[in-house]
């Protein structure tokens, strides 16, 4: 959908995720648990460990 159909139908939001990532929201939104697991089996412990440490003063 491009900014010009959005302003034409009036829409409140619209989503310019990319397809993959519009795709893997919707299923997470459908099957939560789903895509918990996918998503702890595709990132790295290590990888986990530096989201968490880089976020950390957030808390």
């Amino acid at each position: 959908m491009t900014t010009l159909h959005a302003v034409e139908r009036n829409r409140a939001e619209v989503n310019v995720a990319p397809l993959p990532l519009r795709l893997g929201s919707a299923v997470g939104s459908l099957f939560p648990a789903l895509a918990e697991n996918v998503q702890r089996r595709a990132i790295s412990p290590e990888a986990l460990r530096r989201i968490a440490d880089a976020q950390r003063h957030k808390r």
